[in-house]
């Protein structure tokens, strides 16, 4: 039978938010770099949308964590996939954390204002992540949901940042230069291995009055003019260098170890690697005089202590709010633009009607059975759902109160 006019059908599903990961504070940097290398095979981030049963997807790979972020109508089937995908890749569950629709929205923008980092308020976080999602919006794991939250997250941790007066400059390159001084370290012989931007500031904080000679190592070709005064080593000469070297600071993109144990005689250095995953062998700790310092072990330096930072917080728990009611109102929860699909078919409908009628010369009585027909259709579910239950008016009340008091004389 054909549908004389057009009927509210309220959608099955909604969707929800899931994150799923493990950070520096509940897993080791062997964990995450496992569990990165995994997850950034190409073929496995083509798919990540199939495997976990999503709608949208991005991954987060970066020195204080791994984390994928769902949009998915089932989280407790995608948190479930998840799960299987660590045991069937022999990789245990601890450490991981999951957080769903508000608190995936609370636990980024905290990360994004650089107050869930090994290095406290660094700022470096917050564009990784914008780049991320764009790479993810690349390959069409991320769509109108996860890259309308990760530029949320963007623009609000800069406006809070500023709004807060969050110390600029934070960064793990920084963190390891307090690290020595607070040691004492005065080196004299320096390898910087890298030329990337954590490399560059180090350069930047570390005080070089005391080193004879600077030393660098990479593969780029043509360095930027902060390391125009670097003696450069080639391949060859890396371990005779690495040996005459009382420090040395990695921090490449490399996979495999660029320093090895056998590379190295046992002789007094303090080797601090940036890297993830690592450019340094962890076999050289088991030399007595190399003290190896990696990502994990300058957290634990660092202070994450974040109870005299309530009011940032709040602050952070306020913008979250608002956004997570804006996006479940406009794209998780389907509802509201169901409605709005319904009005605009009951419009088309009744002015397809009126239309016809125009033909006579009684236009006024035609507008006036058209509006008419239109209130009456769209005030036929809620008269419905008044008379299911008399607790069902006073819902109807708080939800209309506003607009009514709006057209009160």
């Amino acid at each position: 039978m054909q549908r004389l006019s057009p009927v509210l059908e309220l959608p099955n599903k909604k969707y929800f938010l899931l994150l799923i990961g493990c950070s520096f504070k509940t897993s080791s940097i062997e964990y995450r770099e496992k569990l990165a290398m995994l997850l950034n095979r190409a073929e496995i981030r083509k798919q990540l949308n199939s495997i976990f049963h999503s709608k949208e997807s991005t991954f987060i790979s970066t020195c204080n964590r791994c984390e994928l972020v769902l949009v998915t109508d089932n989280p407790d089937r995608s948190f479930h996939d998840f799960i299987s995908f660590l045991d069937l890749n022999h990789l245990p569950i601890n450490g991981i954390y999951r957080y769903q629709d508000f608190e995936v929205i609370k636990h980024l923008l905290l990360v994004s204002c650089g107050l869930d980092s090994a290095a406290l308020f660094e700022e470096q976080i917050q564009e990784q992540l914008r780049r991320i999602n764009i790479q993810e919006r690349v390959i069409n794991n991320s769509r109108a949901i996860l890259s309308q939250l990760f530029d949320f997250c963007y623009n609000a941790a800069k406006r809070i940042r500023k709004s807060v007066n969050l110390p600029n400059g934070v960064s793990l390159a920084l963190a390891s230069v307090e690290y020595l001084h607070k040691l004492g370290y005065k080196p004299k012989k320096v390898l910087l291995i890298g030329s990337g931007k954590m490399i560059q500031l180090f350069l930047k904080h570390f005080d070089l009055k005391n080193v004879e000679t600077l030393f660098i190592y990479t593969r780029r070709d043509n360095l930027p003019k902060v390391f125009s005064k670097l003696q450069r080593v080639s391949p060859d000469l890396l371990p005779t260098v690495a040996n005459v070297c009382d420090l040395i600071i990695s921090s490449t993109n490399n996979e495999g170890y660029i320093i090895t144990k056998n590379m190295l005689q046992d002789s007094d250095k303090i080797i601090i690697d940036l890297g993830f995953p690592r450019n340094i062998d962890p076999e050289i700790r088991s030399m007595g005089r190399v003290k190896l310092i990696d990502l994990d072990e300058l957290a634990r330096f660092s202070d994450h202590d974040l109870s005299g930072f309530k009011y940032i917080i709040e602050q952070i728990d306020s913008e979250a709010k608002r956004f997570y009611n804006n996006l479940y109102t406009a794209k998780l929860n389907k509802i509201i633009p169901s409605i709005y699909i319904w009005a605009e078919e009951i419009r088309k409908y009744e002015l397809g009607r009126a239309l016809k009628e125009l033909k006579s010369e009684n236009i006024e009585d035609i507008l006036e059975a058209m509006s008419k027909s239109i209130v009456n259709k769209l005030l036929s579910p809620i008269n419905k759902f008044a008379k299911e239950d008399p607790a069902n008016i006073e819902i109807l009340y708080d939800i209309f109160k506003e607009n009514l008091e709006l057209y009160e004389e």
